[in-house]
């Protein structure tokens, strides 16, 4: 089983592969606008008709695949929101959700919740034990 650190990483790593995703299918979208503009004005080539398409193709492809891997990573964070809430110290929940839902530096966390990093950095090793602890016992995860 996977570990609570390893599962909120993940939160963390899926979120990166979808906007690295939409950042794609952004860059595609422009490169088909500047190609349809471009061949308005010239007699049409085959080969930039299939250039059009397998754009277009692969803009469809990208979004399919954001949309499935939204669906799981939204899936993923109910449940592992779900087990966070059940920690009993206020503090460690916010600790976790700062950093993982949020995704804010260490320095922030501790800024907006009045603690000095260190103390920060032990709420968060405090929250992992006990979210590892609440897993074992779900198994949900």
């Amino acid at each position: 089983y996977m570990t609570s650190k390893e599962c909120l990483n993940e939160i963390l790593v899926k979120e990166q592969n979808i906007n690295t995703k939409i950042e794609q299918i952004k860059i595609l979208k422009n490169m088909a606008a500047n190609c349809t503009s471009t061949i308005s004005d010239i007699p049409k080539a085959k080969n930039t008709t299939d250039k059009m398409a397998n754009t277009i193709c692969k803009i469809v492809d990208l979004q399919k695949e954001v949309e499935k891997e939204t669906a799981g990573l939204t899936l993923l964070k109910i449940q592992i929101l779900d087990l966070i809430g059940k920690i009993e110290v206020f503090e460690q929940q916010t600790v976790l959700l700062k950093r993982y839902f949020e995704a804010q530096p260490w320095e922030k966390i501790a800024f907006e919740m009045h603690y000095t990093t260190r103390w920060i950095h032990i709420l968060h090793s405090r929250a992992l034990i006990n979210l590892d602890k609440i897993m074992a016992k779900e198994e949900s995860i």
